[in-house]
């Protein structure tokens, strides 16, 4: 996934929370902007969460799914 799109989404206003989806099938939830760091490569991301830390390679976000908005049927 590009950067660009992630940073739209972190730095959006209002902020709304996302849910990072990756190819080896996890979800990183995003509840806040400052559970994200972007390192200076732009190649990855390090979002923190209760547990702890992942490192994520931008290349392997499949998608981001935003909380609170329904899905099309």
């Amino acid at each position: 996934m590009p950067i660009k799109q992630l940073l739209l989404a972190c730095y959006a206003e209002p902020f709304q929370a996302f849910v990072i989806h990756l190819a080896d099938g996890r979800k990183l939830r995003v509840p806040h902007p400052e559970f994200l760091h972007f390192v200076s490569s732009n190649r990855v991301v390090r979002v923190y969460d209760a547990n702890g830390l992942d490192i994520v390679n931008l290349q392997l976000v499949t998608s981001l799914r935003f909380e609170g908005v329904p899905s099309k049927s």
